[in-house]
């Protein structure tokens, strides 16, 4: 038996059921070398975010060229997918399109967006206090950009199906993503030792910073970090509640896949081992997202893993 005892043990269970009906050899061995591929190219030779999208910031064609990017991901597993399975249904209806572009839409205006600087230059003049606000509007992005479109499309067509994106009480319980998290922190305590790590965490480097608009240190921090928070609120909303549970009224269980194609893509950027990470973290936050219709446990786990890292980075400098 794979399944542990405990309070893990709903979670193991839904990942074994998932496994046994779901796991193809063919597809599973396609996705992981596009995948494998993918990162080789990107963190040996292309560097999308640091290079390659970096020269059209502040060009509206940077939306296009982050949509064709994430559309890569997404349909570069979709289409396999089906060819795979010998289902092409999903593909054929409207409904998939619809979401599925809409939702891509909605990840590349957010990874694009370069009007918060216009913004941040607008309502303050030091240059300093220009890039403190840069930084909080450019956490905020993504719920600003998301909010219409997803209502729309939950109005259109999943407002009799289920509550909003996941976003519910009922199905969940805290005590096995709590004891999912606790697994996670030593190898966030060991990743907060690498260069690459620290180079990256935390978000906000507040102690380079001059104190911005009569705020001390802390207080910038603060709200750095919940505008922060409510970014990886949106990212759960999207990554889990759109692109699995309102994919999955037309897609089921193969809308997992595609979504941890386009999560791994997100992280390009990102430290390597994060990246890895977040191949099998979407994975298996999909499948629990998927059977409970639920992604308040996700959100749980994001927030905990994104702030866990925050403050061992923190600490790193704090302590050192």
């Amino acid at each position: 038996m794979l399944i542990s005892k405990g309070y893990l043990n709903k979670a193991y269970t839904q990942l074994q059921t998932h496994l046994k009906v779901d796991f193809h050899l063919g597809l599973y061995a396609y996705v992981a070398v596009f995948l494998g591929l993918m990162m080789y190219w990107n963190y040996n030779y292309w560097d999308f975010y640091g290079t390659m999208f970096k020269q059209y910031y502040g060009n509206p064609l940077i939306y296009l060229y982050y949509f064709i990017f994430y559309a890569v991901a997404y349909f570069g597993v979709a289409i396999p997918q089906a060819a795979f399975r010998k289902d092409w249904e999903a593909l054929k209806k409207l409904e998939f399109w619809v979401k599925s572009l809409t939702f891509l839409g909605i990840i590349a205006l957010a990874s694009g967006c370069y009007h918060q600087r216009d913004l941040a230059k607008a309502l303050a003049d030091m240059q300093h206090e220009q890039y403190y606000l840069l930084r909080v509007f450019t956490q905020l992005r993504r719920p600003i950009i998301s909010i219409i479109p997803l209502l729309l499309i939950f109005w259109l067509y999943d407002r009799q199906r289920t509550p909003w994106y996941g976003l519910r009480k009922q199905g969940f319980s805290a005590k096995p993503y709590i004891l999912l998290l606790l697994l996670c922190l030593p190898f966030i305590i060991w990743a907060s030792f690498q260069p690459s790590f620290l180079q990256t965490y935390p978000r906000l480097k507040v102690w380079a910073m001059q104190n911005a608009f009569g705020l001390t240190k802390g207080q910038m921090l603060g709200i750095f970090e919940i505008g922060y928070g409510i970014e990886f609120m949106f990212v759960e909303i999207v990554f889990r509640g759109a692109l699995v549970i309102s994919l999955a009224a037309v897609m089921g269980r193969n809308a997992i896949l595609p979504m941890v194609a386009v999560y791994a893509f997100l992280h390009f950027g990102k430290p390597f081992p994060e990246t890895v990470a977040s191949i099998f973290g979407g994975y298996l936050l999909g499948i629990l997202a998927l059977y409970t219709q639920n992604i308040v446990g996700g959100l749980l786990i994001h927030l905990g893993v994104a702030y866990s890292m925050e403050i061992a980075a923190i600490a790193q400098y704090y302590l050192k």
